[in-house]
């Protein structure tokens, strides 16, 4: 997530997709706190995106992408338990 932030709006445009992605797999494989993080994790998302969209008047920077980042990895870690 870090490569894309350096445009306006595309790693929160980036992660608000992937979320919602996430959440249809986590519900649709049972997995109902990796669907609730995720959606919060888009929420996060498009509330930063209506800020960042251009021309941006905040930005993400390097703790921000790369905590988004984090997010992502740890709650798609959460399908390895599943018999999906």
């Amino acid at each position: 997530m870090n490569l894309t932030d350096g445009l306006d709006g595309l790693a929160a445009g980036i992660g608000g997709i992937a979320s919602l992605s996430i959440f249809v797999i986590g519900m649709s494989l049972g997995v109902p706190w990796v669907g609730i993080l995720s959606i919060i994790l888009f929420g996060v998302c498009s509330g930063f995106l209506v800020h960042n969209f251009p021309p941006a008047r905040i930005f993400m920077g390097d703790s921000g992408s790369l905590f988004l980042g984090f997010m992502f990895a740890a709650v798609i870690m959460g399908f390895s338990g599943t018999d999906g």
